[in-house]
């Protein structure tokens, strides 16, 4: 059963928004992050980072929310890096897995024909995984 936030990331990428910025905007408020900055960071990693057809947007917004959930913030000591490299890891791995790439080009199946997932399906999943983390 999908959570809250992950209906909201699947409305906001049916409003327009891009993968990323659909999964970062509804945990940003509660992790410290106003909605305009947001929006503004990740709109550069939409379709697969500046429409390359990388790294699938929905996953490098997760990958923002786990950072801002995981990062001590603290400019002096960088103690969370590790963790947060752990979480991320998990996170690509999950994402891999429900998703059979973390490529877009590839999940959207731009070569084969053959889409692996719709791009609404990796929102969703990559918000769904994202609500799962524990604030820390």
């Amino acid at each position: 059963m999908a959570g809250k936030k992950t209906m909201e990331a699947l409305m906001l990428h049916k409003k327009g928004f891009n993968c990323a910025q659909a999964v970062v905007l509804p945990f940003a408020e509660e992790l410290g992050v106003d909605r305009v900055t947001a929006m503004k960071m990740a709109e550069g990693f939409g379709a697969g980072m500046g429409a390359c057809q990388h790294t699938c947007g929905a996953l490098s917004g997760a990958i923002m929310v786990a950072g801002l959930k995981n990062c001590n913030g603290d400019l002096n000591t960088h103690t969370s890096k590790k963790d947060t490299y752990a979480v991320c890891r998990e996170l690509t791995s999950q994402f891999e897995k429900e998703c059979g790439s973390c490529t877009c080009s590839v999940i959207r199946g731009l070569e084969t024909k053959n889409p692996l997932k719709s791009c609404d399906e990796c929102v969703m999943i990559a918000a769904n995984l994202v609500e799962k983390l524990p604030n820390e």
